[in-house]
């Protein structure tokens, strides 16, 4: 176990890291501006002394205001790609991009005439709602015949979990599911 010291000294070294690196990036941005500002003045669109104070501070707000709405925007979008929380039916060609597209999958082989099929909807409709990292698809065995064959599924219901496109384990039926208990 880490002391509780050297776990400080540790966070407090990160902290002064990007602290550094923000202020570097800032100083990156003000120098550009300055440049920027020089090449105007070169021109002739900047006369006077007082308006090249004004134009530089408000731009170097400017700038860094822009810089931090750009940032903001690319942060959602990137969450928005990463959010789903929906439980979706796949065909079987989009099977294979939509394991190899995800990092982790769950996939739901059912049949709508088992009653146990449409318990394990129920709960992995919850699932996908806590765990968004984790596309979570079902597929029908009756229209997906191919990859039943080549993962091995005899039994209904089965899960298969998949990490970057990588089959690690198939829970069949509710025997794997650990629990003696009825699940409901």
């Amino acid at each position: 176990m880490i002391p509780k010291n050297k776990l400080s000294d540790i966070c407090t070294t990160l902290t002064l890291e990007k602290a550094k690196e923000d202020i570097e990036k800032e100083c990156k941005l003000v120098e550009k501006k300055k440049q920027k500002h020089d090449d105007e003045k070169d021109e002739g669109l900047i006369v006077d002394g007082n308006e090249e104070n004004n134009v530089g501070e408000n731009s170097d707000e400017e700038e860094i205001r822009k810089w931090r709405e750009k940032r903001l925007m690319e942060f959602k979008k990137k969450r928005e790609l990463k959010r789903d929380g929906v439980y979706t039916e796949v065909c079987e060609k989009d099977f294979l991009p939509c394991v190899l597209k995800n990092n982790n999958v769950v996939c739901h082989f059912y049949d709508n005439s088992f009653k146990r099929c449409d318990i394990l909807h129920s709960h992995l409709i919850k699932l996908a709602n806590k765990h968004l990292a984790t596309k979570f698809i079902k597929m029908e065995a009756k229209n997906c015949l191919f990859f039943m064959n080549k993962l091995n599924i005899k039994v209904l219901p089965s899960l298969c979990l998949f990490i970057d496109g990588v089959l690690i384990q198939t829970c069949v039926g509710f025997e794997d599911f650990g629990s003696k208990k009825k699940i409901k």
